[in-house]
């Protein structure tokens, strides 16, 4: 038989070619994907009329992640209470608690919350809008607010109009409509209704959708705009009308931030509400206030809870025979400018009595009965997935004993221990957060028994069960 031999070369080139179908590897994948993601359809759809609903549902091209969605998500009007937005599938869902106004057009805008899951693009400035009645009003103010003393963009500036024209309303009250501006500074406030406005930007600290001297940053225009859907009423829309009045539809403002500063630093008022808790607030923030007992040296008789804004100082009474006496006399310290802007410390000497308490005969009793109070953070008995679980006591605590703690998962009718970690909040002196590994769509039950929590003062509260349930994804 004639045996046919391959030659060196061809034998190179096959056993080339086996190597390669034996090799193991990823396909070769196709252009980076740089497209953010986009809207398939929603319900209601946008721009929708006559909305009565409570729950909203939005679908995108790809799945999708939330960035910090409950800070950057702005509504205007304002919500009394946030929305919740969680995932779902390719998209997302809103549900809304409150009881929105007749006959007004709403606006979800999402900055630059939405991203795809994959690659990180981000849909920017995304809005979904509705109207409450037969129709949607569609004027816009727009422009640029910048810091007064370098004409750069502020991080984060919040735009608002009032219909109250009031000089005091961004003190008292919320805006009816509100924009956050983009990272150069512009701003964009749409599908507005005909009307006259005061408008207002706001580096807003405490996120409170209020104006609070000394400690925001804020800008304003010292005249108030007419938006009306025609610029026939004024021929000059860029000039300044003999009324002190803008007129033209879409209008463009500049703005500049200062942070205005109170004359002088005081002490506003005092209170004692409980015979072991006082506090002080101040008309702007004093961080390094103080307060020393007025009639000995006696020391280490307060624990100091810090606040948010810095313009209140509170103080729990740890000697509990301090706490007894009937009339108190302190002495706050802070720091104030003198007549030649030297910043010097002054002492008020106050003197606080503890309020008489209903009940006569029975108030030593009463006292004694008194509970620890526990709330949480939960919501609607819904846990975010991304959160951690936080408990808040009305007085300052022990550590917590973790032995009268019962925290179960249950699925179906079986109820399984899950595993937790309690830790404390480094900032907030009453605050603890729950961390656990959440499942999605879980039912869990929290019992905090008698003695789970003990404040300073030796109260303990009564059996707190807490039975809630997680989003789902």
């Amino acid at each position: 038989m004639r045996k046919h031999l391959l030659s060196p070369v061809l034998r190179i080139v096959l056993l080339a070619a086996v190597a390669a179908c034996a090799r193991v590897g990823a396909p070769p994948g196709g252009p980076k994907d740089i497209y953010p993601p986009k809207v398939v359809e929603s319900d209601p759809p946008n721009y929708s009329v006559n909305f009565h609903g409570k729950s909203i549902e939005i679908r995108f091209d790809e799945f999708i992640v939330l960035e910090q969605v409950n800070k950057k998500l702005i509504v205007s009007p304002p919500l009394k209470e946030k929305p919740l937005v969680r995932l779902k599938g390719k998209g997302l869902v809103i549900k809304i608690a409150d009881t929105l106004l007749p006959n007004t057009t709403y606006t979800f805008n999402f900055a630059d919350a939405i991203r795809d899951l994959n690659e990180g693009n981000i849909l920017d400035n995304f809005t979904y809008v509705f109207s409450t009645g037969p129709e949607l009003d569609s004027l816009q103010v727009h422009g640029q607010v910048l810091e007064a003393r370098d004409l750069t963009a502020p991080e984060e500036a919040l735009v608002m109009l009032y219909d109250d024209l009031a000089d005091s309303a961004p003190l008292v009250k919320k805006p009816l409509y509100v924009s956050k501006a983009n990272p150069y500074g512009m701003f964009l406030l749409k599908n507005l209704k005909a009307d006259t406005f005061r408008l207002y930007a706001l580096v807003d600290g405490n996120m409170n959708y209020r104006y609070d001297p000394g400690s925001d940053e804020v800008a304003f225009l010292d005249t108030v705009i007419c938006v009306m859907p025609s610029p026939a009423f004024n021929p000059f829309p860029d000039s300044l009308v003999t009324d002190s009045i803008y007129h033209a539809p879409g209008l463009s403002f500049r703005l500049r931030l200062f942070r205005e500063e109170a004359e002088q630093q005081y002490l506003k008022s005092y209170d004692r509400p409980e015979p072991w808790f006082l506090y002080f607030i101040f008309n702007m923030p004093a961080p390094e206030a103080t307060v020393a007992l007025a009639d000995t040296s006696l020391t280490g008789w307060q624990m100091r809870e810090p606040s948010i804004t810095g313009d209140t100082l509170a103080l729990w009474i740890t000697d509990t025979t301090l706490a007894k006496k009937e009339k108190l006399r302190l002495v706050v310290a802070y720091e104030m400018l003198d007549s030649t802007g030297t910043r010097v410390t002054t002492r008020d000497t106050v003197a606080l009595r503890t309020k008489p308490k209903k009940g006569g005969k029975n108030k030593k009793k009463k006292s004694t009965e008194r509970k620890l109070i526990l709330s949480s953070s939960l919501s609607r008995n819904v846990q975010d997935l991304n959160t951690d679980l936080l408990l808040v006591t009305s007085e300052p605590v022990l550590p917590p004993d973790t032995s009268r703690i019962r925290f179960m998962r249950i699925e179906d009718t079986l109820e399984y221990r899950q595993a937790y970690h309690l830790e404390k909040d480094t900032f907030h002196l009453r605050r603890f957060y729950l961390h656990c590994k959440w499942q999605e769509g879980t039912r869990y039950r929290l019992t905090l028994f008698p003695g789970a929590f003990s404040s300073i003062y030796g109260r303990t509260h009564d059996t707190l069960t807490l039975t809630f349930h997680t989003a789902t994804l």
